[in-house]
């Protein structure tokens, strides 16, 4: 039950035969035994999905006149623990459990209504005295004490997470209640705007809201009930003082058939116990870059962020392969992880073997079957890529690796500068549909991005891939042919694919092997070390045209000077 003087909820019961008992087949669904099962879930999670499944087991033995069950629903709403609070069904509930003959509840009866009385009678005798002083402090508030202040409706729900996974696990259980297929699908809107703002108050008190979300650096996230309401939102914030920027949550389709079977017929799988280094890596000297640098540089690490759609490492793989992040779900599971966050994760492991950078897998993704082709579909959303972001800052990477698909929506390039200006390399693959990145943005988009090392692809033979986009932003290109890798499928294996997500990786751990050399390096300064040791001389024609880049890095140039 409640403990009101720690705040925390106690389990009654500290008996392990009883609780034996409890969770036996036979009697599990006994009210005494979903009561037993449920105080003590509850005792160990406030918040999310564990904690959902002790508020069921509670509320079906409090639905079978179970006393103390009764007793433990009125707690839970009068306290807040696993439900939001509500002081009207606790006296509900705490009236039931004393009908039932239930003595504590007499006494919390009691207790609620001395706290309602006494905050009646001290509101009443203070409002007149105080309401010109609250105004006028609730005005100067934030510049006198530099505290945010958010208003919002009276209707609305607002929650200003402490942490950094409480706001993720808050807006992971947003998504799992309003997202289902045709919104993810983007049939329909998510009704959801994402806003970042400057200074320490604004006011969303117009805005009739169903949730607002508020992490400290001032990401505001808005769920709306309509479209209509979203839209009015998102029109009246454009003029709105303070507004850093503010859009629409949305859904892009990032992969189909996760499974492999739209990917061309592979038959020439490598063993890893006899394959090591592609020729991509070869080609561009990571392999020696990566002996010099486990040779000198092994006092310290760097970690390069893989956003991405899940990883299953190698047999290869050795420590270096972080435990990662999954930060959505959907309705497969039989894919997890997926066949392009797996290979894109090898490459970097490929260009840096044996030294101490290591790699963070993050699954940002969300798999739902399509109803009519029954494809698997893999599906991203800006706020599932800001929450990606903001994992891999405070895990401490370097260098974010970034294959995915197109995120078309303006908020995309703000959240990646914002990353950069934080200090991290992010690494962008130019995307697959020989197209303009600068003049097709809509396609594109965020592969436009200045501040990124966006990353177009060539073949063994130092040819342009046909398939890879080109323009001002792409800054070089690297391998993206036949490229073997980790296989999803089979630890054992190592599969060959294609794409500008095989060459931005590359970039990625020959970034990571810069950083390792120089740690203090700038992002763009990283990325000017990287355009210095590039060639040209195997397709100057190509390069000549300014519209793939300073040309094929060459990372032996960082141990010849």
């Amino acid at each position: 039950m409640y403990d009101s003087k720690k705040h925390i909820w106690v389990a009654d019961c500290q008996d392990k035969e009883l609780m034996r008992w409890a969770m036996e087949p036979a009697t599990e669904k006994q009210p005494e035994s979903r009561f037993l099962r449920a105080d003590a879930i509850l005792s160990e999670h406030r918040r999310g999905s564990e904690a959902a499944d002790g508020v069921y087991l509670m509320e079906e033995a409090a639905k079978a006149d179970y006393a103390p069950a009764v007793y433990g629903m009125g707690q839970m709403f009068q306290w807040g623990w696993a439900v939001r609070r509500d002081r009207k069904r606790a006296l509900e509930y705490y009236r039931k459990a004393a009908e039932l003959g239930y003595e504590p509840a007499v006494t919390a009866i009691a207790n609620v209504r001395r706290q309602r009385n006494r905050a009646i009678a001290a509101f009443t005798s203070a409002a007149v005295l105080c309401v010109v002083a609250v105004c006028v402090f609730v005005h100067f508030l934030p510049e006198l004490t530099g505290k945010r202040v958010i208003t919002v409706n009276k209707e609305t729900e607002l929650s200003e997470p402490a942490t950094l996974e409480e706001f993720t696990e808050e807006i992971m259980d947003l998504i799992k209640e309003n997202d289902d297929y045709l919104v993810i699908s983007g049939q329909v809107s998510t009704n959801r705007v994402l806003l970042r703002f400057d200074g320490n108050r604004i006011d969303l008190s117009d805005f009739l809201a169903l949730r607002v979300i508020a992490r400290d650096d001032n990401l505001i996230v808005i769920q709306f009930a309509t479209e209509e309401e979203a839209n009015r939102c998102l029109e009246e914030l454009s003029n709105m003082d303070g507004v850093r920027y503010a859009g629409m949550d949305t859904y892009d389709i990032v992969e189909k058939d996760s499974d492999g079977s739209n990917l061309p017929i592979v038959t020439d799988v490598f063993n890893t116990s006899s394959y090591c280094n592609s020729w991509g890596v070869v080609d561009m000297g990571l392999d020696q870059l990566s002996a010099y640098c486990a040779a000198n540089c092994s006092d310290r690490s760097v970690i390069v962020a893989i956003i991405d759609s899940g990883v299953l490492p190698g047999v290869d793989a050795d420590s270096r392969l972080l435990p990662g992040i999954k930060l959505s779900e959907g309705t497969d599971s039989t894919t997890d992880p997926d066949i392009h966050g797996t290979h894109v994760a090898g490459i970097v492991f490929d260009g840096t073997r044996d030294t101490t950078v290591q790699i963070l897998p993050i699954d940002y993704t969300v798999r739902e079957i399509n109803p009519t082709t029954g494809e698997i579909e893999h599906y991203a959303s800006i706020q599932t890529l800001d929450l990606a972001l903001q994992y891999a800052i405070r895990e401490g990477a370097s260098v974010i690796n970034f294959s995915q698909g197109s995120q078309h929506n303006e908020i995309a390039p703000r959240l990646i500068s914002d990353v950069v200006a934080q200090g991290i390399v992010f690494v962008q693959a130019a995307g697959n549909e020989t197209a303009d990145t600068m003049s097709d943005e809509s396609t594109t988009c965020p592969s436009e991005l200045q501040c990124s090392l966006i990353v177009g692809a060539y073949n063994i033979d130092h040819e342009i891939c046909s398939f890879s986009n080109y323009g001002d932003s792409v800054d070089v290109c690297a391998p993206g042919e036949e490229i073997y890798s980790w296989y999803f499928q089979d630890p054992m294996s190592l599969i060959p694919l294609q794409g500008t997500s095989m060459a931005a990786p590359h970039v990625s751990a020959l970034a990571g092997l810069v950083k390792l050399m120089y740690p203090d390096a700038t992002p763009a300064q990283v990325e000017l070390y990287i355009k210095d040791y590039c060639r040209t001389n195997r397709n100057p024609t190509a390069y000549a045209t300014g519209l793939y880049g300073a040309g094929a890095p060459d990372a032996t140039g960082f141990i010849e000077n």
